[in-house]
């Protein structure tokens, strides 16, 4: 019965496709976001609110990209803060595609990292269940002496 029960545990502790798919979009937005920001640093003369902006964008951004590694991997406690960050960094992009429209400034980039942003704020939270029945199953299994080095 112990070894059916490490063996569940062990099958638990694979992160899911869920898992990785929310991890690769929240990744992915921070890339492109911090990729868009960064496009807009190096190709003009930002002023006022527009650089406090871009700058939370590549804050953020970088946040989200490794986040989105732990995420897709099934760490609970990354799946915690990401459920806040994915939000956030829709909010940065999608002000940031407002100001740059009225503006006159038109970027698909800008778009795919709203879009990539809205995706990992949806697949985040939905993925905080899996996350967390993974790094369950990985703490029983290292008070039990089994480490597997994840």
């Amino acid at each position: 019965m112990d070894d059916e029960v490490r063996d569940a545990d062990i099958a638990a502790t694979t992160p899911t496709s869920l898992c990785r798919a929310a991890g690769g979009a929240l990744g992915a937005a921070g890339f492109v976001a911090a990729a868009v920001a960064a496009q807009i640093f190096l190709s003009f003369r930002v002023i006022g609110w527009f650089s406090v902006l871009l700058a939370a964008m590549i804050a953020v951004g970088a946040a989200a990209m490794g986040l989105g590694a732990m995420v897709a991997r099934a760490r609970d406690w990354a799946a915690s803060v990401a459920v806040v960050l994915a939000p956030a960094l829709l909010l940065l992009t999608a002000a940031w595609v407002v100001a740059s429209f009225r503006g006159g400034v038109f970027s698909m980039l800008a778009l795919m990292s709203v879009g990539l942003s809205l995706l990992a704020s949806v697949l985040v939270p939905l993925a905080l269940k899996d996350c967390e029945r993974a790094s369950e199953a990985r703490r029983a299994l290292a008070e039990a002496g089994f480490d597997l080095g994840t």
